[in-house]
């Protein structure tokens, strides 16, 4: 799941955490929990589409943030490795 990796990886110090903002890492934080909640009121009604739309979304704000990463505009390096899990 695209969303529960993120915020993982957002919370975790030694991984993506300890290299984003404080901000970017509220924003991803704060999406990814947003999507895991919508995931799970939406889980018996949603369609393959709505899932797909949600997922966009969230990888659309972690493409910026993690383009800014990589461009020396967070706190950390650039050695961030994206892998996109499914949601």
């Amino acid at each position: 799941m695209y969303a529960a990796n993120i915020k993982i990886q957002v919370s975790n110090e030694e991984q993506l955490g300890g290299k984003l903002s404080p901000e970017d890492k509220k924003t991803l934080l704060n999406a990814s929990k947003e999507t895991l909640v919508w995931l799970n009121d939406a889980a018996t009604s949603a369609t393959m589409d709505e899932i797909e739309e949600q997922k966009a979304k969230l990888e659309k704000l972690a493409h910026a943030i993690m383009s800014k990463l990589y461009q020396g505009g967070s706190k950390g390096g650039a050695n961030y490795d994206n892998e996109h899990d499914e949601l």
